[in-house]
This record gives C-alpha cells, structure tokens and sequence, in this order.
C-alpha cells in the first residue's frame, strides 16, 4: 500500500499512498484547515496559495513524472471518506463503553461502541466531543469572570483534547489497527498502535522524537497541539490542579503500542481517605497512596507504571515498591524487568475493592509461572484435543495460528498456557504468534487496560469469549 514504507521511520507520514489520487482529497477538510490555520494567524503566507502549492508545502502531495501523489499525511489529514475507507481502513477511532470496571468477560454483556471515522482535521472535534458528552460532571465557578455556577467535566477539557491530539499524532500509520477509547465506570483507556519514540524516562522533559513530522507540524500550526513536546507535562498539569490522580502512561515496545490511563475519581476524596485508614499505622508516603489506590481500580502495578503515577525515576519507584511489599501490602510476580505486582496478604479483602476477585492475591492461582495449575489437555474439546494430538516435531505457523484463534475461542488462555498446548516455550509463543496476532486484531488482551498484567490471558476476535467492535 505504502512506497517508502519504514515500518518505525519517523517519517513515515510521508509515504506515498498507493493507488490515492488528488480527487481523494476532502475539499471541506481543506478548508478547515485554512479556516483553523487562519484564526491562529491570519497572516500566514500559505493561505494565500493555491490548494495545490498548500497541499505541496504541508507534505500532503508529492510531485512526481507530472502527476501528483498522496502521502499518508494527505489522506489521513485530508482524505475523502470512501478513500479512507478504501485504503486505511483501519484509520478510525473505536469509542468502547464498558459496564463496570473490567473488561467484559461474560457474552451476555452487552457495551456500546461508536466507531468514528474521518480526515483528522474533522475527526478530531468529534472525539473530544464523545468523551467529554460521555464524562460525569462537576460543578464549577464559570472562567469568563460571570461567576456563573456551570457544569464541568470531571476530567479537564484540555487534559481529552491533549490525549486524543497525541493518539492520531504519534500513532504508527504502518499497523493496521484503530486507536481504541475504552470508558469504564471508574478511568478511560485511549491505546494506539506505535510504542513512543521518546522513552518512559524522560517525558517529562521538553522537546519530543516525532513519528509523524508532517502531521504534527499541521496540528501544531491550527493550534490542535499547542506546544510542542508538551502533551504529557500539560495532562499532568491539568490533572493535578484538578486534585484528580496522574495519569499513567505505558509505551510497550512488545506489542508495539502506547496506553494512557485516566482515573476519574478525585485524589484523596473522603471515599480514599475512608479506605487508606486501613493503612493509617503504616505511614505511607503520598505516592505509595496514590500506588494502592491505582492497584485498587486496575488490578495490579508495575515499576513502570509506578513511576508515571508518581513522577519517581526508578530507584525511587523500586524503594517505594519494596516498603509496600516488606508490608505485605503488594506481592511480586515474575523477575527482572518483567516484575509485576498483586496485592499482598495485607492488602483490604476482595469485598472492598473495586476489582474483579480473580485479582485478588489469594486467586494468583491463574498464574502458572508461580507453580499454580495450568488448564490441561484433557480439559479441551475432542477436536482441539485431536489437532494437538497430530501436532509434529515442526508445526507450519499458518496451522499454529489457527490452532492458537481456535483454542482462544474455547476459553481465555495464559500464553503460558498455549505454549504448553504447543509443547513450545512461552517466550517463542509469545515472540513468534501472540504479539503479532494482537497487533493484527487476531487475539484481544483480556486485561488490556495494562498489557503486563500478571493474569493477562487472550481471547480470540469475534469469538463468545469478547465483544470487540
């Protein structure tokens, strides 16, 4: 589809589209960056060109043997929708409501899901407009000077406009996978496809590595994106003078992905302080409190995650991490890099959490790392028993593809447990078929509001086991 293609090249917006033509481009999204682009400066000499020479300068169109060409920031910034449809058809943004704090496990619950779609210009108001429509509110003092009472959304509006901008900006447009918004009762989820170029450590610093130079600087000069390199300090900023949680920001070079995580319930609230009494003899820090609460809504923490909840460098998170476990507060899984945490012996009882009781430290059975029980062959329909009976000394990977779909579509699975299925090893399984096949939309994480979940398990798409949009 691509010319060019780079498949983690920062310039990979300015590939050109095969098979778009100049007649694939929106005259009404043009438009509306001349509209946007005019009224943060009137002045700016391209408005005074033609479409052609704009398109030109913005890397939206490439001139070639006298014909022109559509780069991948033409069609996504400008494209038509039957040309989008046509050649991304993955460029959309799927808004999933979920009832309740996890992600559906039970086919008989039914969610809403909303997919959008669009040039970016046009698609971008309409994203903020879903969530904030969607968000509970509170009441505040109007910022015109009224002093009108008015009512606000819990989370700050800049705070959505800064995470969607950052998720169609930064997003890898080489994988064929929608940016996906998922609300639950208690945080919103916004994941694109593309690990960020800048690492965990330092995005709290100016300045950022930008996949898409092209598309940033149109979002930077309409004043979608206002400072450059300053998304994740702004939402910080916004958030903490809202007296709401941090966000937290995972980049997964794995799966190739980048979440951020926004809790909607205001920190410390009295509910929190109500519910930290259990540790009132522990003298916790603020970001160890703030650690247990997350814990409390998700499920589990890692040093990773510990560290964009509370701005800690990683010796600092891994102090704080192992008081809470010298205290029985949190248990360790895994080793290494790979270390999770669960909530430990001393942890509330499951009744006062607001997290599935599988979650709970006295079910870590559904780990099979710990020595915990695997599910067994003899668990498995005849047919799937037969097909692994069959399976050789080398098993053609189109086979074990459909053999692992198939497997997730009798139950969610550890990749533990499809690689002792596959009489294989977790890291080759996870390595050679997991990743790829939840990059492609193939499998769906059964936790996929953290990736690293110690009981993360896959579920095949379109199968009982899920609900994906």
């Amino acid at each position: 589809m691509l010319q060019g293609r780079r498949r983690h090249g920062r310039h990979g917006d300015s590939c050109i589209v095969d098979d778009a033509t100049y007649e694939d481009l929106d005259e009404s999204a043009i438009g509306a960056y001349r509209r946007a682009r005019a009224e943060f400066n009137r002045l700016a000499e391209e408005l005074t060109w033609t479409d052609e020479d704009m398109l030109y300068a913005l890397g939206a169109i490439k001139r070639s043997n006298d014909a022109l060409k559509i780069t991948v920031t033409g069609l996504v910034m400008f494209g038509k929708q039957p040309a989008l449809r046509r050649l991304f058809p993955s460029h959309r943004v799927d808004y999933i409501r979920i009832p309740g704090n996890n992600w559906v496990s039970d086919p008989d619950r039914v969610f809403e899901s909303v997919d959008m779609r669009g040039p970016i210009l046009t698609l971008l108001p309409r994203v903020i407009a879903a969530i904030i429509d969607d968000l509970p509110k509170a009441f505040g003092i109007d910022e015109n000077g009224s002093g009108q009472r008015t009512e606000l959304p819990v989370i700050p509006y800049r705070v959505i406009r800064e995470a969607v901008v950052n998720s169609l900006m930064h997003r890898s447009y080489q994988i064929a996978q929608p940016i996906q918004i998922v609300r639950y009762s208690n945080r919103i989820e916004i994941k694109n496809p593309g690990y960020s170029l800048k690492s965990q450590e330092r995005f709290d610093e100016p300045g950022s590595l930008i996949r898409n130079p092209h598309i940033a600087e149109i979002l930077h000069e309409t004043r979608f994106a206002e400072t450059k390199g300053s998304g994740i300090r702004v939402m910080r900023k916004y958030m903490a003078n809202s007296g709401l949680s941090s966000p937290t920001f995972d980049s997964d070079r794995d799966n190739d992905e980048f979440r951020a995580i926004f809790l909607l319930h205001h920190f410390l609230n009295e509910n929190d302080w109500e519910w930290l009494s259990h540790f009132k003899a522990m003298d916790l820090t603020e970001d160890q409190m703030r650690a247990l609460i997350f814990m409390r809504e998700v499920g589990a923490i890692d040093n990773s995650t510990y560290r964009s909840l509370t701005q800690s460098d990683t010796l600092g998170a891994s102090k704080s991490l192992r008081q809470l476990r010298s205290l029985n507060l949190i248990s360790d899984r895994g080793s290494g890099a790979r270390t999770y945490y669960v909530p430990g012996p001393a942890f509330p009882a499951p009744g006062t959490l607001n997290i599935d009781v599988s979650m709970d430290a006295s079910a870590h059975k559904i780990y099979g790392k710990s020595g915990d029980r695997l599910a067994s062959t003899s668990e498995l329909p005849p047919e799937l028993r037969l097909r692994l009976q069959a399976i050789g000394k080398r098993l053609e990977p189109e086979k074990a593809r459909d053999l692992i779909i198939d497997l997730c579509k009798w139950r969610p699975l550890s990749a533990e447990e499809i690689a002792s299925f596959l009489k294989k090893t977790t890291s080759y399984v996870s390595q050679k078929y997991l990743y790829g096949m939840v990059r492609e939309g193939k499998l769906i994480y059964l936790y996929p509001e953290m990736v690293k979940h110690p009981g993360q398990k896959y579920r095949a798409a379109g199968s009982g086991n899920e609900k994906q949009a």
